[in-house]
């Protein structure tokens, strides 16, 4: 657990930039806190888009900030492609603190 919040707070310095758009850093924030409206967590908010919980794109996965982001087929290969486009080899994890140190570690 104090790792987990060591590593958020890493991350916080990093979205803390002067050269980063307050609706980036807000964005990233939500992000992070899983604080994205996917339909699973409107639906821990009582909160009901429709009976399905699933991906949109039909993947058979529930709809989450995680499989929003990196599990789903279409955001990992959105991933895949900002690696080959900066030449970088990464492998993809799918915690959104864990991917956010590492992508940030291989483009400095």
């Amino acid at each position: 657990m104090e790792d987990n919040n060591l590593a958020r707070q890493l991350v916080f310095k990093k979205v803390w930039h002067k050269f980063v758009s307050l609706k980036v850093v807000v964005f990233v924030q939500h992000m992070l806190q899983n604080r994205i409206p996917s339909r699973e967590n409107l639906n821990k908010r009582g909160i009901r888009v429709n009976s399905v919980m699933s991906c949109a794109e039909d993947y058979g996965k529930v709809e989450s900030t995680s499989h929003i982001f990196f599990e789903c087929p279409d955001a990992y290969e959105v991933w895949m492609n900002i690696y080959k486009w900066l030449r970088v080899k990464s492998v993809m994890h799918i915690d959104c603190i864990i991917h956010f140190n590492a992508f940030a570690e291989t483009v400095q």
